[in-house]
């Protein structure tokens, strides 16, 4: 039996049902933010820049020359020349080091969108910080939620953070850097054409401990199996997004205390 597709993360709010996943998406749902931007679009063509806008200032207009991507590290993998444009609207703004006159409008930040879950890899250590930096691949997001596997002997779940903001840009790099949230670090960046990307450090905030620590033998029911393989695969940056209706139930049932802490992430806004 093939897999069940799974769909994009499901928007609250917005005219798409579902994130965009390309970059006509973008184009649309940017149409529908230029009213509040206080923007006119005065054209829309198949050359770089894809759009020129008016903006309003004041009683004065102002000429912005815009670039559509689904990311903006496409930007840069596109051979565009920044000094060709003003704005980049995307989607996923996953270039730290992108110039510092170019506007990057992510639309994430405009609509009420869902977020993801994921698991990391760490050794265990007694004190976690409540507060820090983590790296991370280029598909995990402000506003997503993180579980630290720790292994070694313990082999638990323990640590739940909230992904942040990315660290600032002298803090980003093309080198894999400590983590503040544990003592050991790995590079978790993607490869492109044999060629590692660039890191994504992001700011973390942590939500809540599970104590007891959630253990691999808590997860014998049949129906837990595939959040057991997911959950406990010791890989970096797992994602179990789809398997966290069922472990969110789990936590609520073993962690009645933290069920303030967890709602927010209800399976329902994923």
């Amino acid at each position: 039996m093939a897999p069940e597709r799974l769909e994009s993360e499901l928007l609250q709010g917005a005219p798409l049902r579902y994130a965009p996943n390309n970059e006509m998406g973008v184009v649309f749902l940017f149409s529908h933010l230029c009213r509040r931007m206080q923007l006119h679009i005065e054209s829309i063509q198949a050359g770089f820049p894809d759009c020129i806008a008016l903006q309003r200032v004041g009683g004065k207009e102002r000429r912005i020359r815009i670039e559509f991507e689904f990311r903006s590290s496409s930007f840069r993998a596109h051979g565009h020349q920044p000094d060709g444009c003003d704005w980049i609207v995307c989607w996923e703004h996953d270039w730290p080091d992108a110039p510092e006159h170019l506007k990057i409008v992510e639309l994430r930040d405009y609509f009420d969108h869902g977020f993801n879950v994921w698991v990391d890899v760490g050794q265990s250590q007694k004190e976690w910080p409540a507060r820090g930096t983590h790296s991370f691949g280029k598909r995990v997001s402000k506003g997503d939620l993180v579980f630290f596997y720790e292994g070694g002997e313990s082999k638990w779940l323990r640590q739940v953070y909230r992904v942040g903001a990315p660290a600032p840009r002298e803090q980003q790099g093309r080198e894999p850097a400590p983590s503040t949230l544990r003592t050991n670090y790995v590079f978790c960046g993607d490869a492109v054409f044999g060629t590692p990307s660039y890191r994504h450090v992001h700011l973390m905030r942590r939500v809540c401990v599970l104590d007891p620590p959630l253990q691999m033998k808590s997860l014998t029911k049949k129906n837990l199996a595939a959040v057991k393989d997911a959950t406990f695969s010791q890989k970096h940056n797992r994602r179990v997004t789809e398997h966290w209706w069922l472990l969110y139930e789990l936590l609520g049932r073993r962690y009645p205390e933290l069920a303030s802490a967890f709602e927010p992430y209800s399976p329902s806004r994923v």
